[in-house]
């Protein structure tokens, strides 16, 4: 990777979840050290994907593989879902407890049940967005 000595590396500090302190997350979001853009985000957890930000990606995305559409359960009435109509749909997130998240506990609860060809899917689109990044 070229540049990479204009990275920075946050690492949020998680409430823990009995109030005692707070323990760092193991996401790390990269940024521009110079201007402050967010990059994306890697975490070890999840070794197998990369989530950049949108607004970092300045060249044409290739055609992705397959749609996929989750929280289509969530969405507004006015929302139209876009793709084809075959295209796999999932209406909620699986949280594998029941009880109340909040957005720090949602940070460690389960990943989404998605199907193996979702994730395939995903990893080639930044695979090929990285890879036109050069």
């Amino acid at each position: 990777m070229r540049g990479q000595r204009h990275l920075r590396i946050y690492r949020a500090q998680i409430p823990d979840a009995r109030g005692g302190g707070t323990h760092e997350s193991s996401a790390r979001r990269y940024f521009c050290r110079h201007c402050g853009s967010a990059l994306w985000v890697w975490d070890p957890t999840w070794p197998e994907l990369v989530r950049p930000h949108a607004g970092a990606i300045d060249t044409p995305l290739p055609e992705p593989p397959d749609h996929v559409h989750c929280l289509v359960g969530s969405k507004a009435t006015w929302v139209e879902i876009e793709g084809k109509s075959g295209d796999p749909r999932f209406a909620h997130r699986a949280i594998a407890h029941s009880r109340r998240v909040t957005i720090a506990g949602a940070h460690h609860a389960s990943p989404f049940e998605q199907p193996a060809a979702f994730n395939r899917a995903l990893r080639e689109h930044l695979r090929a967005a990285l890879a036109a990044a050069g």
